[in-house]
């Protein structure tokens, strides 16, 4: 017997943006029970209302462009979704490479040439927190460091 409350409660969520099952779980466990929460969630993966694929691939649509594979794979993974889950997201929902998305998002915070040492290193700093990978900030860096401010193109 599914508890109408619970049910109710789930979908009015999963109304305003995608979950994933564990965030639902985590949500709901302050006011129903464990048993009417799993049963809840079963119906509505049943009905495809619930979906940690859909929630995965929402979320790298969304976030992806600010963000590297590594922060997103940590975001993902806190919330119980797959690595099956999360290689799909990543593969379909994200159109430019690592490379072009952290030299996107260091030409928005640093529109001036990163023309010396202190500069790089913050520049290195802020890419790191983003989630980027080391060879692919190592990579960024060293292509911007000329003492030429970013181009236009992006």
């Amino acid at each position: 017997m599914v508890n109408k409350n619970a049910l109710t409660t789930a979908t009015a969520l999963l109304a305003r943006r995608e979950h994933s099952r564990r965030e639902l779980t985590q949500k709901l466990i302050r006011r129903f029970t464990t048993a009417d929460i799993e049963t809840a969630l079963n119906r509505l993966q049943e009905k495809n209302l619930l979906n940690n694929q859909r929630f995965a691939c929402a979320y790298v649509r969304e976030a992806g462009r600010k963000f590297g594979d590594i922060k997103l794979r940590h975001y993902l993974r806190e919330r119980g979704v797959t690595d099956d889950d999360i290689d799909h997201a990543l593969k379909t929902e994200i159109s430019i490479d690592e490379y072009d998305r952290a030299a996107g998002v260091l030409q928005k915070k640093y529109r001036v040439a990163l023309s010396d040492a202190k500069t790089r290193a913050q520049a290195s700093r802020f890419l790191l927190s983003r989630g980027f990978s080391r060879g692919t900030v190592t990579a960024v860096i060293s292509d911007h460091k000329n003492g030429e401010p970013f181009s236009d193109k992006e």
